[in-house]
């Protein structure tokens, strides 16, 4: 694999993660005793996060290293 390979799919890996951190913390009551603007702020980026991920998925798909690398999270 080449090394801009390597960065595409760490990038998809570590951005997945993160997003299912947020994901986590929005499911808290910490999460609820936010502000409305706090709570606004953390729903625009999941959002972003989310679309972000799809699209890296995307374009591990599209070069196929979802299958070099078996993995089915893309």
């Amino acid at each position: 694999m080449e090394d801009w390979q390597d960065r595409l799919t760490l990038e998809t890996v570590d951005t997945a993660e993160k997003l299912n951190k947020l994901n986590t913390f929005m499911a808290t009551e910490a999460f609820y005793a936010l502000s409305p603007d706090e709570k606004d702020l953390l729903y625009e980026q999941q959002r972003t996060m989310s679309k972000l991920v799809q699209t890296l998925g995307k374009r591990c798909r599209y070069y196929e290293l979802d299958k070099k690398l078996g993995n089915k999270l893309f």
